[in-house]
């Protein structure tokens, strides 16, 4: 397999050694195990001061007050239910007395996860509590809901997972021992925890893991954390499958383990973008009850050598905006650092010159009757056959010869649209190139690459749709999580004050894409070329350096071209890569996504209200 990105020199940030320290913990529920009574079973219990009938039945537990109450004359009867799937644990509660080890039972308490008011994404905590005083009785009773819970599967019993300590102070590994192993041990979900301490310590543990002895993995802590664990795993499944070596023509094989991400970041992209909020009790909520939601993952090439896995590739504006912050941050990037890198960033907005190709999805659609993906997505529950192959169900359905006709008569040869349907011109040397692929009935088709050359403020290839504080609704809202295509944004040239104007909806419900400088294209593949002086396509990359101060890259660093002359390189003429939140140097690549490649354990995103954000610096 070709060098991943911590053992790669076009990675800005070089690998560290291993070393880690490992705790490992068994959470349990400590109440004795006795037999499960059958079910439905009935029972009074107390619940607010009042006697309730309790039914448990194997998916529900419901209470109905004994004595309705009296309302306007008219006698009022109170029923309520919990279903079980919203149930992530039970127990005994007690009150300690002298002399007696585990205390008198007060009742049988539930934990019940519920959406939150503001935001249906965050996940609270409701406890229900069947008050008796009774041992037998509450023994009984929690026997039988604990049982009820195991019966309805895919849980997860044993867990390993990998706490960030080595970044922000330590700051994962104290959310993680105060907000997330309560919950854990309250469930009765066993974790099995390796603390790392250095860069690159879990990518390397992942490479010899058993993941027969585990339900899932969980990484703790920001996007550093997450991107080595995700790209740890998934080259494990690559391995494992016996895939030596990724080229751009290689259908990946899917992880099968899930993955669950406790957010503990600035950004937590890949956590937002799929649960819909950056909570971590939410986020161990989610690992708890067993949601799984599959994604989307790019795998990113240079000179068609595998580089590494990744969601959201950025060039342009946002290269700019996290060299500067991490110039300025020279360590963890904070809120203040990251909003003066973007007004210094607009401040001094320009465009670059670059070539773009883009392999577009059969389900291409008009842009402004797509849907942004929500929990229950039907389009990301489409099972579509591998990469290479035609869509076999699909919401927009175009046939060869269509999709053609369309691109040539209706979208200018596909220059780009807004939201709004009108033509975005601001594209030169519109191309197009046959690709030969395999239909879903195993025939040759014929597909063709888009080629768009211009200048462009930014260009960005986004498999999720990016959500973070900063961008509640989305950097892309419209992209899908699974339905294996990609939402390629170009931004071209414009006025700054326009440009602001086009940043500050991000952080609104107002339609960010909604400006004649603005085209979004769905794909399933994406070839960039960083453009030198006359236009020539760059291709290698062997000498650079990073700038100080405002120069993107060093003065002396060079690209070469296809014909293997230098082209001069000066930080005014080329970004960087933002990788994920990573930089990496200004070098052509190629981008293919693979669909439904990694699960994770998220439940999806829930509509909600942003229009109280801001857009903080702008």
């Amino acid at each position: 397999m070709a060098k991943s990105a911590w053992t790669d020199d076009l990675a800005v940030a070089s690998p560290a050694p291993v070393d880690f320290r490992g705790a490992h913990i068994k959470l349990t529920n400590s109440e004795e195990e006795t037999t499960p009574p059958t079910l439905p079973l009935r029972g009074i219990f107390d619940i607010k001061s009042k006697h309730y009938d309790v039914v448990l039945e194997k998916d529900r537990i419901s209470w109905s007050l004994i004595l309705p109450t009296m309302q306007s004359g008219r006698r009022r009867s109170i029923h309520a239910s919990v279903s079980l799937h919203d149930v992530y644990a039970v127990g005994i509660k007690r009150v300690e007395k002298p002399g007696k080890n585990r205390g008198y039972p007060e009742g049988v308490i539930i934990y019940v996860a519920t959406p939150s008011k503001k935001d249906p994404n965050v996940l609270t905590e409701e406890r229900i509590t069947l008050r008796s005083t009774n041992e037998d009785n509450c023994q009984k009773w929690r026997c039988a809901i604990d049982s009820a819970l195991k019966g309805l599967g895919g849980r997860p019993r044993k867990l390993r997972a990998f706490v960030n300590d080595w970044v922000n102070d330590g700051e994962a590994t104290r959310v993680f021992y105060s907000k997330v192993v309560p919950v854990f041990q309250v469930a009765g979900t066993r974790l099995d925890v390796i603390v790392t301490t250095r860069e690159g310590s879990a990518h390397q543990i992942l490479q010899k893991v058993d993941f027969d002895d585990y339900d899932g993995l969980v990484c703790v802590g920001g996007e550093e954390t997450t991107r080595e664990v995700i790209h740890g795993l998934l080259e494990r499944t690559q391995l494992d499958a016996d895939l030596v070596e990724i080229t751009p023509d290689t259908n990946l094989t899917k992880c099968e383990i899930p993955l669950g991400i406790i957010p503990v970041g600035l950004f937590n992209l890949v956590a937002h973008s799929s649960q819909g909020t950056s909570d971590p009790f939410t986020a161990a909520i989610h690992i708890i009850l067993g949601h799984l939601h599959p994604l989307d993952v790019s795998a990113i090439f240079h000179n068609k050598e595998f580089i590494r896995f990744g969601f959201s590739m950025m060039y342009g504006f946002a290269g700019d905006c996290l060299r500067r912050a991490e110039q300025r941050a020279k360590g963890v990037i904070n809120a203040r650092g990251l909003d003066y890198a973007v007004a210094k960033s607009v401040f001094k907005v320009r465009t670059y010159r670059c070539a773009v190709e883009y392999l577009p999805c059969e389900s291409n659609g008009v842009f402004s009757e797509r849907s942004p993906c929500r929990t229950g997505c039907e389009r990301c529950k489409v099972k579509h056959p591998s990469n290479g192959e035609a869509d076999r169900e699909v919401s927009w359905p175009l046939t060869a010869g269509q999709r053609a006709d369309d691109m040539a008569s209706g979208c200018d040869n596909d220059t780009g649209h807004d939201r709004n349907g009108q033509v975005n011109r601001g594209c030169q040397d519109i191309e197009t190139s046959p690709i030969r692929t395999k239909a879903a009935d195993g025939t040759d088709k014929t597909q063709e690459w888009i080629s768009v050359k211009g200048d462009f403020v930014s260009v960005g290839a986004m498999t999720l749709p990016n959500l973070c504080n900063w961008c509640p609704g989305g950097i892309s809202p419209l992209t899908h999580l699974a339905d294996g295509c990609l939402d390629l944004v170009l931004v071209r040239g414009t006025t700054r004050g326009e440009f602001v104007q086009h940043l500050r909806r991000h952080a609104s419900d107002k339609n960010q894409f909604d400006f004649p400088f603005v085209s979004v294209h769905r794909a399933r593949a994406v070839r960039f070329h960083p453009l030198g002086a006359n236009d020539k396509p760059c291709t290698t990359i062997f000498d650079k350096g990073q700038g100080e101060g405002d120069t993107t890259c060093g003065e002396e660093a060079s690209l070469e071209d296809d014909n293997g002359g230098a082209v001069p390189r000066t930080g005014k003429e080329f970004s960087m890569w933002n990788v994920d939140m990573e930089l990496m140097a200004s070098v052509p690549m190629e981008i293919r996504v693979h669909k439904q490649l990694l699960t994770v354990f998220a439940s999806g995103i829930q509509d909600t209200d942003h229009s109280a954000r801001s857009c903080r610096c702008l």
